[in-house]
């Protein structure tokens, strides 16, 4: 954390009054992200247009988001989120919301497929 607050130019003092704790910090690093990233990943799958074009561009995004680091960082939290239940408390939601958004991809698309079963 004093590393962080050096790079803000801010007391490392004042982080651990916002935050309590590096894990807090990272979560909320995270929240800002994972924010973000999952309303661009809605706004495609929402948009008008086939499933394989969304696939195709939500595979450009998952090429971003590893060349980013946040694909690492959200693989970093799960393993430290398999011992650290206090971890794992913040952090599960978060993930079980990309699983959402797959979901309901895929529900879209099933329903709107010619073909598809109903």
């Amino acid at each position: 954390m004093r590393d962080v607050a050096a790079e803000a130019g801010v007391n490392h003092a004042l982080i651990h009054y916002y935050f309590g704790s590096k894990d807090q910090l990272v979560i909320a690093v995270l929240d800002a992200a994972n924010r973000r990233l999952i309303e661009r990943q809605t706004q495609m799958y929402e948009t008008p247009g086939g499933f394989a074009e969304k696939w195709a561009q939500a595979r450009a995004f998952y090429e971003e988001d590893l060349a980013s680091g946040f694909v690492r960082v959200q693989m970093e939290l799960w393993a430290a989120s398999l011992s650290n239940e206090a971890l794992r408390e913040h952090f599960v939601p978060r993930m079980m919301e990309w699983r959402r958004v797959i979901e309901q991809a895929v529900r879209d698309a099933l329903r709107l497929e010619p073909g598809a079963a109903s």
